[in-house]
């Protein structure tokens, strides 16, 4: 199957990861070796049902490490089991587009709420065949206009990664993953006392009445932030990152900006960060010009 992933507008192939459960396994291999992307992971997980049980949870919590490992562009799960985990979490990536690709009609028996959600989340469905087509919209209730047959010379994601499907604010995929499974990917000792740390800039912003920010740095602990913030009213309108790669995505439901569009947020800023707080703060207050200093919060 030719793919064209990119056009000239691309700077570089895109980074694919193709998630499958395990009888799809060798359709997956197949798929991926007619990529044109720049394949960063294979990889097929045992069959589960995604729900609530503690098998359901470590299927996700497997997937969403090897996904926060391989840090793709663009995923592509195979099979039903890795279509509905996958529908969960590309975005919590950070992954830029994402394709349920169903090779043939299984028989695992799906959590309704999982499979209402994931189909929520999922921007392009393709499938095997006209009876895997038919599999996915009448027997699962995917809709139709999202479903095509995988056909030679057909585009599995658009040419442009900008691209970028528009989704329901439903689909935030860290609600979806609390909500279902519970998976805390920190695990709850590191998490607390992410939080114990974050707590007192948070207060301070409340006393100070602001109500919306922008969040340096998309890593834990500015996800804590962003987590913390919301129960406080406080909007978080970004995530500032100076990592490239993760522009354009969305962590917990907010978009990864880079440090220049910083500057067409508001003017208020948090620091993602447990150490180093103060050179991280100095190099916001630079990116400003001295007239126009914006006000910064850091973790004591």
């Amino acid at each position: 199957m030719p793919i064209h992933p990119s056009d000239d507008d691309h700077a570089s192939e895109p980074r694919v990861a193709v998630i499958a459960d395990a009888p799809n396994a060798r359709a997956a291999a197949a798929l991926a070796a007619g990529l044109d992307g720049a394949i960063v992971q294979t990889r097929a997980f045992r069959v589960a049902r995604v729900d609530r049980t503690p098998a359901g949870c470590r299927f996700v919590r497997r997937l969403v490490a090897a996904l926060d490992r391989a840090r793709p562009d663009v995923v592509i799960a195979a099979g039903m089991s890795a279509g509905i985990a996958c529908g969960l979490v590309w975005r919590r990536v950070g992954a830029r587009h994402y394709v349920w690709f169903q090779p043939e009609v299984e028989r695992l028996d799906p959590d309704p709420r999982a499979l209402s959600l994931a189909f929520e989340a999922t921007p392009r469905f393709f499938a095997g065949s006209p009876f895997a087509a038919g599999f996915l919209i009448d027997t699962l209730g995917a809709p139709g206009s999202r479903v095509r047959i995988a056909e030679p010379d057909v585009d599995l994601w658009p040419r442009t990664l900008a691209e970028r499907p528009a989704l329901p604010p439903a689909a935030d995929p860290g609600a979806l993953l609390c909500a279902l499974c519970g998976v805390d990917p920190l695990g709850r000792g590191r998490r607390r006392e992410i939080d114990r740390a974050v707590g007192p800039l948070i207060d301070a912003m409340v006393r100070d009445g602001i109500d919306s920010c922008q969040v340096y740095g998309a890593s834990d602990v500015g996800r804590a932030i962003v987590r913390l913030a919301r129960r406080r009213r406080i909007l978080v309108s970004a995530l500032i990152d100076r990592d490239r790669t993760r522009w354009g995505g969305f962590v917990d439901g907010v978009e990864v900006r880079s440090p220049v569009q910083a500057l067409a947020g508001p003017g208020v800023f948090a620091v993602g960060a447990l150490e180093d707080a103060a050179p991280i703060a100095a190099s916001i207050a630079a990116l400003f010009p001295a007239g126009a200093q914006p006000r910064i919060y850091r973790i004591p």
